[in-house]
């Protein structure tokens, strides 16, 4: 069972041993030699060692509890993060990911598809891996990148992927970009598509993107007040070599209901649902990044469809 907020898990897989110690917050030493890499969420870290085990702390909801997958946490190679979630690559090119399931924890829809992982990127509450054949596999919550159902086709030859909170961009052997997820955070690049030739590099803030072309040109697009508008400055940007990023604010909400009980008895079991979900620490983990209550609301709506 997940632990509240306020305990500090630390869960540490060895050869042969599986230990849990739960410690209140506080003042703590990790003694294991040989960390390889440390990935952090909002609130919990992850670290990998030498033998390719892993020890988490921190937060339960965000990822520090990673007791239910610790018998799979065999041979990491890499670990990547959302907001609440890791996922880590295996020597054998699978994935095991756990945390909260609507930032990216539960990978068990596209289990089977997550063979020869070569690469993880992350949104703020999804994932998307790239294989060997150089395909793409999302996961996680839709609106942020996690459902590239729309894209799919047109994801192959896919050489690098990168992020901004809700949305993914990757250019492909072509050097064409494909973009997914939130339109206000750059997950659409229609407007600038024919512009998008030659892509050499993307780099990206929170809310926006930007190539670098073969000619040394800029294109950016995404939200204006995170960088997703250069014309200002186009008839500077020559030559450019490479890019870098602060992080701008994220897209502005796109709707401004609150989580109030609809009527009815569906609206009753969303209301069930909802009132639930508050006792799980999911409302924070949703609605903490300037997200609003009728984000937490319509994700809940989504979940009851399922509700007996």
């Amino acid at each position: 069972m997940p632990l509240p907020c306020g305990v500090m898990a630390i869960t540490q897989s060895l050869p042969g041993v599986m230990k849990r110690l739960v410690v209140t917050v506080g003042q703590f030493k990790i003694s294991s030699g040989g960390v390889q890499q440390i990935q952090a969420t909002q609130r919990a870290f992850a670290a990998v060692l030498a033998d390719g085990s892993v020890i988490t702390w921190g937060c339960a909801g965000s990822g520090g509890d990673s007791w239910a997958v610790q018998d799979q946490l065999r041979g990491v190679q890499q670990i990547q993060a959302t907001k609440r979630a890791f996922a880590a690559i295996l020597a054998d090119g699978s994935v095991v990911a756990w945390g909260l399931a609507l930032a990216g924890g539960d990978s068990s829809a596209v289990r089977d598809q997550l063979r020869g992982v070569q690469q993880i990127q992350a949104t703020q509450r999804a994932f998307a891996a790239i294989l060997a054949d150089g395909s793409v596999v999302a996961w996680g919550l839709a609106e942020a990148g996690g459902d590239s159902s729309a894209v799919r086709e047109q994801l192959r030859g896919v050489e690098q992927i990168q992020a901004t909170w809700y949305a993914f961009a990757v250019f492909l052997t072509d050097r064409s970009v494909v973009a997914w997820g939130d339109a206000k955070a750059g997950g659409d690049s229609s407007a600038v598509r024919e512009q998008l030739k030659g892509v050499q590099q993307i780099q990206a803030t929170q809310s926006a993107f930007a190539a670098i072309l073969a000619d040394g040109s800029v294109v950016s697009w995404g939200h204006a007040k995170a960088g997703g508008d250069s014309s200002a400055v186009q008839d500077q940007l020559r030559g450019v070599q490479q890019i870098q990023a602060t992080r701008g604010a994220p897209p502005p909400a796109s709707c401004t209901s609150t989580c109030s009980a609809p009527s009815g008895p569906k609206g009753r079991k969303t209301y069930r649902a909802f009132s639930g979900l508050l006792h799980q620490d999911v409302l924070g983990a949703l609605c903490a990044d300037n997200s609003t209550g009728c984000e937490l609301e319509k994700h809940v709506r989504r979940l009851v469809g399922s509700l007996p």
